[in-house]
């Protein structure tokens, strides 16, 4: 498998008949090392941790990085991670993943135990979710216009197989089915972390990524129904408990035990939210939006505890984008009304005719089809902006609506975020080791840290 001529481990235990699993639950404890990861916050790429979430947003624009007075632990730009082997490792790890859950969806018998059951669910959403991953990590974000190179798509397991990348059609066609597979087993045992609740939003945010808007609203409904938005209290417990709370679906352990984490966290004090960011969030508002005294104090500092996990507060913005594209503008508007309700106290409900023309985003130019922004959708993506702070999404929100190119000034150097940035460069040893593994654009002349002999 490409990436994974490396795991001499699984050489060495070809040929012994005892190491390979042949019951239910050996089978399924494949599975739960990588759930184990997930549990302590070890996980990186299949369910960012709280570090990597981190910097997704320091990657962006929501923070004043010409005015760090010192943060030695913090990387504020996308081209000091492609130049470490971070992006190797993201994608070794990732099929490495898909390898296991290959191993467990070909060869565990169905024994018709609850074992089985949630182990088949379960690697089917874990695959998906890799295969999710890395399309949003080394592909270009989804173009309807455009035939699009995805990643290699392996489906069974095949130590030896080093296939070229397939296009993004067919591994989104490939992530849709697992997905749609893993439903089937209706998987509800916590252990096992992908649950039916889980895997439904996964699906949600697949069609999301994937332009799908119809299938967005008829997906998340269930969702939607089962779990209705928090406000007050209830909302700031869950966003500030390092425990699940509340309507999350699912959430990575809030920060890992070693000391040098605990200081890269503390070291947000030295870079001031930007004021762009701030300005989101109109004066007279401030006092009754408890996402603004969640998120920044009076010295410009974020508050927000980092939030590794996916809740419904993300659904529900993305049923209100997918409405929107739909030109189904009445229930877009319903959708954001009853958000900012949720989240400001005596909040005027919008309307049609007075959506303010004042929300600006100096990056987002055109929405994810290309076209235009307008009151509307204007309004949908600054409020996403707000609550999904510190949430590792404002990254991948640049990327799919339009990638535009920025800098940063940092340490008194200008930092620019070239569009090719947006995907991570396939790994030159895998490339090696595939020539027809096609590289992203810019990388051939770009510099990426390469392993040592």
């Amino acid at each position: 498998m490409v990436g994974l001529t490396s795991c001499k481990k699984y050489l060495d235990v070809k040929p012994y008949d005892l190491t390979i699993p042949t019951t239910a639950e050996e089978h399924a404890a494949l599975l739960q090392l990588h759930l184990d990861k997930i549990d302590r916050g070890d996980d990186q790429p299949l369910l960012f941790n709280a570090s990597q979430t981190l910097n997704w947003d320091l990657f962006a624009d929501n923070f004043e990085s010409a005015l760090t007075t010192g943060s030695p632990n913090l990387r504020q730009w996308i081209g000091f991670t492609q130049q470490t082997t971070n992006t190797r490792t993201s994608f070794k790890y990732l099929y490495e993943i898909i390898r296991d859950c290959n191993i467990v969806i070909s060869g565990m018998p169905n024994d018709g135990s609850d074992i089985a059951r949630d182990a088949f669910g379960t690697a089917y959403t874990m695959r998906g979710l890799a295969y999710y991953q890395l399309l949003r990590l080394y592909s270009p974000a989804f173009n309807s216009r455009e035939d699009q190179l995805g990643v290699p798509l392996v489906k069974e397991f095949d130590m030896e197989a080093r296939p070229p990348r397939a296009s993004f059609a067919q591994v989104a066609k490939s992530i849709e089915d697992d997905l749609n597979k893993a439903l089937t087993y209706h998987v509800d045992n916590a252990d096992y972390l992908f649950t039916e609740d889980v895997t439904r939003g996964i699906l949600v945010r697949h069609y999301f990524w994937t332009e799908q808007w119809e299938k967005v609203i008829a997906t998340a409904k269930p969702l939607l129904e089962k779990y209705p938005l928090l406000s007050g209290e209830a909302y700031k417990e869950m966003l500030t408990s390092v425990s699940k709370k509340g309507n999350v679906l699912i959430k990575v352990l809030q920060m890992s035990t070693s000391a040098s984490e605990a200081e890269r966290f503390a070291d947000l004090k030295y870079i001031p939210v930007s004021a762009q960011f701030i300005n989101l969030f109109p004066e007279e508002e401030r006092d009754r939006d408890i996402r603004y005294e969640l998120s920044i104090d009076k010295k410009r500092i974020a508050q927000k505890v980092v939030f590794p996990g996916f809740r419904m507060a993300e659904v529900h913005l993305m049923v209100a984008e997918a409405h929107y594209h739909l030109g189904q503008n009445d229930q877009a508007l319903s959708m954001l009304n009853a958000l900012r309700a949720a989240r400001i106290a005596d909040a005027k409900p919008l309307t049609l005719q007075d959506l303010p023309n004042t929300w600006s985003d100096r990056l987002i130019t055109e929405d994810a089809t290309g076209k235009p922004l307008t009151p509307l959708i204007r309004a949908i993506l600054t409020e996403r902006r707000k609550e999904l702070f510190l949430e590792g999404d404002r990254f991948f929100e640049l990327k799919r609506n339009g990638s535009p190119e920025f800098w940063k000034a940092y340490n008194g150097v200008k930092y620019t975020t070239k569009k090719f940035m947006y995907c991570y460069p396939i790994p030159p040893e895998d490339i090696v080791r595939q020539p027809d593994l096609i590289q992203n654009e810019g990388y051939p002349e770009y510099t990426i840290g390469m392993p040592k002999a």
